[in-house]
């Protein structure tokens, strides 16, 4: 690697890269076995310390022409990876005379593909004379000119170029792609004008759910991204149905989180006949689970990696993501598992591809199509701005992302496709904190803005300092809420309980209406439930420790049990729960994270949904929370930037200068 460090500043981003490759290619151990014909151009097995075996093409010693069947060549766009890079060196040590003489051997020209990470395109690698017919298709260069159809009926009759299986595969996918996009526009034209009903279900579609439909299975792998609320899970499974009509698909994969894994089977029993198995248990059931035959097997993210093998075995046709946003950090062993699943079909789902970072979309659209987005290494190139540092500035050209990932993506909002749905509001109230409350949070804000004075004139602030300086913003964030919540065990100071309980004696006991409560703290949610029983009102309280089996029973009684008039929930609560009786959601502090509060007011405003729902957030002034407030509303503004299409640029700031930036808005300083 030192060789990498001395060249780093004069290569190219491509060349290191290469460069990379080829130095793990010489340091890691491989197991190396030629199983094809020829001494040096030939096909060879490939065992890493890892344990997985790949096959390698050597096809020249000389240009980055050579193939590998290792995900990280189908996606890095270089032309080599490090498992070709390590047989040349076997070769060059192990064979050094056939070597030397492979410089001289003429092979047959072949069509090979080129990835520039924008585009694949066909490549002519000239060995030998070609025909003045076939070579008219080709630019100087060697790229196609043409189009795949001209591939196609050039070289129906000659044998002087060599179609490679790879060139084979892209123009069989590039016509099976065609073909789908004249059956969707069939079919979409069909059900429009009545004459095709797309699948049987026990309760109707909406029409945009149809459309849906029909987008998921007629694109094959594709990304559902409407809002929450629109009724996602049952797109899915119709798509699935309809999929197994054409004889497509025979077995289906969902993968979801754990709290979402018995919804998801009791959706499937709504709306169908067919058998869903949700995978739970010891090691021994599940296995026995995994064996059942059925149409769905269920199972959350993070049993993916205990079950790699059994998942794998179950060889699914089709692969469903739900809240696929789990897979958004593409170096999380959980995401390179779910990537590891080969299926002909795959849909993820979710209202929130994009949470803080532009590379978490990249992470969610790589299990779609690996190569859509080009390489990571030239994708963060193009479309990140740096700074002195080398961090992540900002994004840029993002309409051109919006562009890329269009054939496989499709988002609808509420107010697009949803004229029938009750309106919602969002209240703010305003709450002032009591004496102690006051006191205490006041005290962290001055330690704070001691911190701030010794370090605001550094580049790197002491890690003990940042240490400190996070545990005084959650501190701040938990005294707002009670001081309970930050060590004081004599009497719980809380304004926002206070106001709960007016809250609930208003919309509850006095008006009848269902509501929602939620907070991000548990222990927050546990003096909750003691103000509801001392109150009287009926509840049911899901947090992080309820095992998922018992979740749809809880959500079951809170929609039809009259007398439960309160869901008390953790944000264990603010993911696919159907949550329609409820009319009033109310937030005991706002998340950081805008797509959290989203969620939670989804599982009320949704499909289903029959009254006005209102939203409260209840804000603590002249605080931490007021003061955050506005500086929150930026993540949601990357969101709109890619996903909703309302910009081609977005500046961000370092972990640290956001950090300091926060800290002064804390504190005043902003």
């Amino acid at each position: 690697m030192n060789f990498i460090a001395k060249k780093d500043e004069s290569m190219t981003g491509k060349e290191l890269e290469i460069e990379k490759r080829r130095e793990r290619g010489r340091s890691q151990r491989f197991m190396i076995k030629n199983v094809g014909t020829e001494p040096i151009f030939s096909l060879f097995s490939v065992k890493s310390v890892s344990g997985n075996t790949y096959r390698v093409e050597i096809r020249s010693i000389s240009e980055l022409i050579n193939r590998c069947s290792c995900p990280d060549y189908e996606t890095n766009a270089l032309g080599t990876c490090k498992h070709i890079e390590a047989t040349l060196i076997w070769l060059r040590k192990n064979f050094p005379k056939e070597f030397r003489m492979a410089k001289k051997e003429v092979k047959k020209s072949f069509l090979t593909l080129s990835y520039d990470g924008d585009i694949t395109r066909i490549r002519l690698v000239k060995n030998t004379p070609i025909p003045g017919i076939i070579e008219k298709y080709f630019s100087d260069d060697g790229y196609l000119k043409g189009s795949i159809k001209d591939i196609k009926r050039m070289l129906g009759e000659q044998h002087e170029v060599e179609i490679t299986d790879e060139v084979k595969k892209y123009i069989n996918c590039y016509e099976e792609k065609e073909n789908l996009e004249k059956e969707r526009e069939r079919l979409v034209r069909n059900i429009k004008k009545g004459k095709e009903k797309f699948v049987k279900l026990k309760y109707p579609l909406f029409p945009y759910q149809l459309l849906g439909s029909v987008f998921l299975s007629l694109t094959q792998r594709a990304i559902l991204a409407d809002d929450m609320g629109l009724g996602k899970t049952v797109q899915a499974i119709a798509s699935s149905i309809y999929l197994k009509k054409l004889k497509k698909v025979k077995r289906v994969l969902v993968i979801s989180p754990a709290s979402l894994k018995h919804q998801w089977k009791s959706e499937i029993e709504k709306f169908c006949d067919e058998k869903a198995v949700v995978i739970e248990g010891t090691k021994a059931k599940r296995k026995k689970l995994y064996n059942e035959k059925c149409f769905f097997h269920i199972l959350n993210y993070e049993l993916t990696y205990r079950d790699k093998d059994e998942i794998l075995s179950l060889n699914p046709d089709l692969v469903i993501l739900d809240e696929a946003q789990r897979i958004k950090n593409w170096k999380a062993k959980t995401t390179q598992t779910v990537k590891s699943i080969r299926s002909k079909y795959a849909f993820i789902l979710t209202g929130t591809p994009l949470e803080n970072r532009l590379e978490e979309l990249y992470s969610v659209v790589q299990f779609i199509d690996p190569i859509l987005l080009g390489p990571a290494w030239k994708f963060m190139e193009r479309y990140t701005e740096r700074d002195e540092w080398g961090g992540i500035a900002g994004y840029k050209r993002l309409d051109e992302v919006r562009e890329k990932i269009s054939p496989i993506f499709l988002r609808r909002r509420k107010d697009e496709v949803m004229d029938d749905l009750p309106p919602r509001l969002d209240e703010t109230y305003t709450i002032e904190l009591t004496g102690v409350q006051r006191m205490i949070h006041d005290a962290y804000r001055s330690e704070l803005k001691s911190i701030y004075a010794r370090n605001k004139d550094k580049d790197k602030w002491p890690k003990e300092d940042l240490a400190r300086l996070l545990e005084l913003i959650t501190y701040m964030r938990e005294v707002c809420d009670s001081t309970l919540l930050v060590g004081e065990t004599v009497k719980n100071h809380s304004a926002k309980l206070k106001e709960l309980s007016l809250l609930l004696d208003d919309i509850v006991i006095e008006g009848g209406h269902k509501a929602l409560i939620f907070s991000q703290w548990e222990r927050m949610t546990s003096l909750i439930e003691t103000l509801l029983n001392e109150i009287g009102i009926g509840y049911e309280y899901l947090w992080g420790g309820v095992k998922p089996k018992k979740r749809p029973q809880l959500v079951s009684n809170f929609n039809k049990n009259p007398e439960c008039m309160v869901f008390l929930s953790t944000d264990a609560g603010g993911l696919g729960l159907n949550l329609q009786s409820a009319s009033y959601v109310i937030n005991i502090e706002l998340p950081w994270n805008p797509a959290v509060l989203e969620q939670r007011i989804s599982r009320a405003h949704r499909m289903g949904q029959r009254k006005p729902v209102t939203s409260i957030n209840l804000l603590s002034d002249d605080s931490i929370e007021d003061r955050v407030y506005s500086t929150i509303q930026k993540k949601r503004e990357l969101f709109n930037a890619v996903i909703e299409g309302y910009g081609t640029e977005f500046k961000v700031d370092s972990r640290q200068e956001e950090l300091r930036k926060l800290v002064e808005v804390i504190i005043g300083k902003a």
